[in-house]
This record gives structure tokens, C-alpha cells and sequence, in this order.
């Protein structure tokens, strides 16, 4: 009776050909549903695929730590009842701010724990603002030219490699903030632009990591926090 579904919901071209699934990378736009498998490739539907990373490497944690920012909550039977720690996280940065503490700052420059790869896929939703200032700093397209001396000019997907020298250089104007996707104008009509904040998607996000460890609170994510548990 459900011959497609018992086939995998596939998609075939005029040809007959099987070109992928409906199931694959299909959105999710509900907290309740679990979120997709990560994918190496971007949900790219031509060539999608995991990672492949191990749970303990560096990169991996890093990606997992992103997404956890964005729905980790305290324990529901906790002192904060379920409360979402995002807003902590937001608070915490704010107070290192405040103090001018320069580790802020320096953690998102070249060569410190969150900067590079990490940093880069963050930066995916402000390509055009990252490239955009590396063109009117010319010391950040001197560094990459010299790491990439066969291309003439950085592209969006090489966002990644100007994170380091583009967080070096925007932390010098923007102390203590981080380049976040805000929205602008009135009801029906705004519009979205990248801007210094100091709350949000990517302060909970990038931070939430960092902020686990170096909570005054000793926020312990085994005791403190409900468990998240990937289902493949």
C-alpha cells in the first residue's frame, strides 16, 4: 500500500534515475523534532555525506558544542526548572565585556581554541560581510594570499581560512562584541544586516563551550544540564 515510503520516499528524474530521498536534510522548523545529522557537505542534496569525525576530535566537539548552545537547558527537576542556558551564556559574555577582559577578545583571534574552522562555519551566515571587510583591510588579504598563493582573490567558501586574520582585525574596532545577523526596519518590512552584538544565535552558540568552563558557577553539563542524545 505504501510502495514509495517502503522504498525510502526516493526521487527519480524523467529518466527513471534515482536522484536522492524526500527524507534527506529535510528541514526541521520545530524544537520538538530532533535535529538532523551533521553534514560534511552542508545539506548539499548533490553530494551530501557525514563527516566522519570521531566523537573525541577537536572539530567534532567543536560543531556538537554549536549546536548545544543553541538548546541546552538546566535540569527540569533543577533549581531553574528547565531553563534554557542560553541567556547565561549571553550574561557571561556581557560580564567579560564589561570587565574589558582581553581573553574575550583574544579568543577569537588567529590561533586561539575557537578561531578557524569553527569560527568559519559560524561565520557562513555573514560571508559577504567577512569578505567585505577583508577587502578593506588589505593585511588580512596579504596573509591569505600568502597561504593560498595559486588563487587570485578569497571566495565565500574560503571564509573559513579568513577567520583567524578577519577576528584579529574586527576585534580591534568591535572590542567585545562578535558579528551577529540582526533585523532592521519596521513590522513587514525588515530586512536582515550583520552588526556587533553581544547577544544571540552566535553568542550562545560559538561561547557555550566557553562558557562551561570558565563559569565562576561550575556548571557541571552531566549534573547541572538535561542529557542531549544524537539519534542516528
Amino acid at each position: 500500500m505504501f510502495s514509495a515510503q517502503a522504498d525510502g520516499s526516493l526521487v527519480v528524474d524523467d529518466q527513471g534515475q534515482v536522484r536522492g530521498s524526500h527524507l534527506l536534510a529535510q528541514p526541521f522548523s520545530d524544537p520538538k523534532y530532533f535535529q538532523p545529522r551533521p553534514s560534511s557537505v552542508g545539506y548539499n542534496a548533490a553530494a551530501s555525506g557525514g563527516s566522519n569525525l570521531a566523537a573525541t576530535t577537536r572539530s567534532c566537539c567543536g560543531r556538537v558544542a554549536q549546536q548545544l548552545g543553541l538548546i541546552a537547558r538546566y535540569k527540569a527537576d533543577g533549581p531553574r526548572k528547565g531553563a534554557a542556558v542560553g541567556p547565561d551564556v549571553e550574561k557571561w559574555f556581557i560580564t567579560q565585556v564589561k570587565e574589558k577582559n582581553p581573553q574575550s577578545d583574544r579568543r577569537m583571534g588567529k590561533g586561539q581554541p575557537i578561531a578557524g574552522g569553527r569560527l568559519g562555519r559560524v561565520l557562513g551566515s555573514c560571508q559577504e560581510y567577512v569578505l567585505s571587510w577583508s577587502k578593506k583591510h588589505p593585511e588580512i588579504l596579504d596573509s591569505w594570499k600568502k597561504a593560498n598563493p595559486d588563487k587570485s582573490e578569497p571566495q565565500p567558501s574560503d571564509v573559513g581560512d579568513l577567520a583567524g586574520d578577519f577576528f584579529a582585525s574586527y576585534t580591534k574596532v568591535n572590542p567585545g562584541t562578535f558579528p551577529g545577523v540582526k533585523e532592521e526596519g519596521d513590522k513587514g518590512n525588515t530586512k536582515k544586516v550583520i552588526s556587533p552584538v553581544t547577544e544571540g544565535d552566535e553568542i550562545r552558540s560559538i561561547f557555550f563551550d566557553t562558557w562551561l568552563t570558565e563559569n565562576p558557577e561550575k556548571i557541571d553539563p552531566l549534573v547541572d544540564l538535561e542529557q542531549v542524545r544524537p539519534i542516528w
